[in-house]
Parts: structure tokens; sequence; C-alpha cells
């Protein structure tokens, strides 16, 4: 099972990868898509923390998939309270994607990972979020928008 889920590919794999997204998308330079999820769960006792949004006990799980659907990163760890951009910046992945170089996840210069507006907030890590559907968007996030 080691190196099945897995970021480190070589910058080759990762540029595949990003042509992928790029063939069947019109994206750019992107390497993966990040987003959270629930895990139901049983709660134990009356610990309030597991309950989730969705109004019933999980584990708020981080997953990062490439262009071909192959699971990249994975965390699974904290409570389904918790907003997926806090359990985001708790992982390891955010950790190696922010530390200054060398050391720095960086797949290949420019990549970004997709992410959903969850994440919003979070700066400095490669993320391409989407733009929330609330807020108007200037003619050139309308241009990249489409």
């Amino acid at each position: 099972m080691s190196g099945l889920v897995t970021i480190e590919k070589t910058e080759a794999q990762w540029k595949h990868q990003a042509s992928i997204y790029h063939r069947e998308y019109g994206i750019s330079h992107s390497v993966g898509s990040l987003d959270g999820t629930y895990i139901q769960i049983r709660n134990i006792g009356d610990r309030t923390n597991w309950i989730c949004r969705k109004r019933y006990p999980a584990i708020n799980m981080t997953i990062m998939v490439d262009a071909s659907g192959l699971i990249c990163y994975v965390s699974c760890r904290w409570p389904g309270s918790m907003h997926d951009s806090t359990v985001y910046r708790n992982t390891d992945l955010y950790r190696v994607a922010n530390r200054p170089p060398p050391g720095r996840w960086e797949p290949f210069p420019g990549a970004v990972v997709l992410a959903d507006s969850a994440y919003i907030g979070i700066v400095g890590d490669n993320l391409l979020l989407a733009h929330p559907r609330f807020r108007r968007l200037t003619a050139q996030n309308a241009r990249f928008y489409q």
C-alpha cells in the first residue's frame, strides 16, 4: 500500500496531471482537486463537537485527488463541527505546501490545486478557489470562470 496515496510524484507526472485538467476542463496548471466531506459515525455520549452542519455525528475528511481520480492525500481525524478550511489548516498537506523552500511541496512552478469556496481565506498555498456565487464578479473574474 505504501506509495499508493501520495503527493510524492515527479515533476513530469504532475505536469501530465495538469495536461489532463487543461485538456478536459480548460484549466491550466491544476494538478489536483481538494475537498472536504463527512464520514458519518456513531456518537458516543453527548459530544456535540462531532455533530456536523448536516446535523449528524461525523468525522470531517479532507481529500485531494489528481486529474486521473487517484487519491493523492487524505486526512480524516477532525470532528464534523470543524469547518473545511480549519481542518485543511491542520493537515500535513497544508504544512508542506506552506513551508519555506527547500522542502515546500510544489509539483512544478505555478502549479495549483482546485478547491471550492469553503477554502476562501487560505492564502499562500497555491489553491485555486471557486468564486462564491453570492458575490459580484469583476470582468476579469467573469472571463476566468466562464
